[in-house]
């Protein structure tokens, strides 16, 4: 009687231990859907294990919709089928290339390296508030929707869209848009949503 007992506990113990491992898994590539649309926060959500594993304390020296002909990732809500985060410790001169593209499968975080010069200025993941679709509304908000309906000719696979940081405007979304000769530009400060003159 008593090792039925035991092994009852030993049951409940296993069953425990697998639901945290599937609610721990919440955020990881397997439940994305094919050609799901993300924000940056979302993408760097599932990205971030893999990133801190691959070398602790990394900080993001820019995120964006990756360019890709044919393909339209990002459109006006700020959500993107792919991300391309490039991160590094600070000083770090091996940064690492992080990508998410849900159109592929497998859907997961793919890393390659490349050596560059060290980045003066970084995006600290734990001060980083603003995420792009509120980025996106606040450059709709400050000139962009209208530059667009002046420029019919504009393709927003062509926008400059990204996460970024420098010495001077700190950590930032810089939002550019082009249409021949005429250029839309905003800086957006990535900590409190404010427009950087």
């Amino acid at each position: 009687m008593k090792w039925l007992v035991r092994l009852a506990i030993v049951a409940v113990i296993v069953g425990l231990g697998l639901a945290l491992v599937s609610c721990d898994s919440g955020s990881s590539s397997a439940q994305l859907q094919q050609g799901q649309r993300l924000t940056a926060m979302e993408a760097w959500d599932v990205m971030k294990d893999d990133v801190m594993s691959w070398k602790a304390g990394s900080k993001i020296i820019v995120a964006r919709p990756p360019s890709r002909p044919g393909k339209e990732d990002l459109d006006t809500d700020g959500r993107s089928s792919a991300w391309r985060f490039v991160v590094a410790p600070e000083g770090d001169p091996l940064p690492g290339i992080y990508s998410l593209d849900t159109t592929v499968k497998p859907i997961k975080p793919n890393r390659t390296e490349q050596r560059r010069p060290v980045a003066q200025a970084i995006v600290d993941p734990d001060t980083w508030a603003i995420d792009s679709p509120e980025a996106m509304e606040i450059a709709l908000a400050n000139g962009f929707e209208a530059w667009m309906a002046e420029h019919s000719g504009f393709q927003m696979r062509t926008l400059t869209f990204e996460l970024t940081a420098t010495v001077e405007a700190g950590p930032h979304w810089r939002i550019e848009a082009r249409d021949g000769a005429s250029t839309f530009a905003l800086l957006i400060n990535a900590i409190d949503g404010s427009v950087i003159e």
